[in-house]
């Protein structure tokens, strides 16, 4: 920046603001969570002429973009689920609670029945996982009579 016929101290004091402004800057990017969309839209509103105002510009674009990817992708499985709720395996469902697609909230808007949303757990790191059913198989008889079969029931 030209400083023109200023004084030498004058000079100084705007060098000195130029350079608060470039550390406070920096310092403001380095913690900006580089996934999170309103502290990226903060920064280039408060810095824009910041030397990392592109590559936040960048990230913010991208972010955006896979956002409404993503809600695309949650949309279109939730409307599966609606017609549907066999439509994915519980290992799916799983994953998909687990990468944030999808809620418990929402399998419960779709009609999955309480019952089996209760058997979906929180593990100790917080992923979910599935309670799997215990069987409890009854006692076999030694001998079938002849003429009859052999039939299993489940409760």
């Amino acid at each position: 920046m030209d400083t023109g016929e200023l004084s030498i101290a004058k000079r100084n004091k705007i060098k000195e603001f130029l350079n608060n402004d470039i550390i406070e800057s920096n310092e403001a990017w380095n913690s900006v969570r580089k996934d999170n969309i309103s502290e990226l839209e903060h920064y280039i509103a408060k810095y824009p002429n910041s030397e990392h105002y592109n590559q936040a510009a960048n990230i913010l674009n991208a972010l955006k973009s896979n956002t409404e990817k993503n809600n695309r992708i949650k949309q279109e499985i939730i409307s599966n689920l609606r017609s549907n709720h066999n439509k994915y395996n519980i290992g799916q469902i799983i994953r998909y609670l687990n990468d944030g697609t999808i809620t418990l909230d929402n399998l419960h808007e779709v009609g999955i029945p309480k019952r089996i949303l209760e058997k979906i757990n929180r593990t100790a790191d917080g992923r979910y996982a599935f309670v799997k059913p215990t069987i409890i198989l009854g006692d076999a008889p030694e001998l079938i009579p002849e003429g009859y079969t052999e039939v299993y029931f489940g409760a």
